[in-house]
């Protein structure tokens, strides 16, 4: 017995539904988390519970895109079980689609790992080290230090960036 079109719709497209509801979900964590810092929270101490409402947030736009688009394919593929042989251009879509979702996520998850500019490297140094503020003199001055400071804004240390 060969399997239902309706179901096989929903096998072909579940991969490209789930890549684009878990960018749909990662933007939604994303700007509800903006939308805290910019309109509720902003620089000051947040909740622990805020976390969580951004978890929920992500997740709910995740199940609810996924969801319809699932539906969708169910109703394409309902529509196509009249017809006498599968639609080789649906099958292109989720395989294309599939392919490019997964190559832009990849390439935006790679890019992200670029080398670090001397003022993320020199925050990076100070809060690994304990201290509360870094700083760097100007970038054309040719000096690459990286200062270190404390609660009170006052420079606690001061060293040599390394070359990269």
């Amino acid at each position: 017995m060969a399997i239902r079109r309706r179901f096989l719709y929903v096998l072909m497209f579940t991969p490209p539904a789930v890549l684009v509801s878990a960018v749909a979900g990662a933007t939604a964590a994303a700007a509800s988390a903006g939308m805290f810092w910019l309109f509720v929270f902003g620089d000051n101490p947040w909740p622990r519970w805020s976390g969580s409402v951004i978890a929920v947030v992500a997740v709910t736009a995740f199940v609810v895109l996924l969801a319809a688009q699932l539906m969708v394919a169910w109703s394409v593929g309902t529509q196509q079980e009249s017809k006498p042989h599968l639609n080789r251009t649906h099958v292109a879509v989720a395989i294309v689609s599939t392919l490019t979702l997964a190559a832009f996520i990849a390439i935006r998850f790679f890019a992200g790992q670029a080398p670090q500019s001397d003022s993320e490297r020199c925050a990076a140094f100070c809060q690994d080290q304990g201290f509360f503020a870094s700083g760097k003199p100007a970038r054309d001055s040719g000096d690459r230090t990286c200062s270190c400071y404390d609660a009170n804004g006052r420079e606690v240390r001061r060293s040599e960036l390394p070359e990269r």
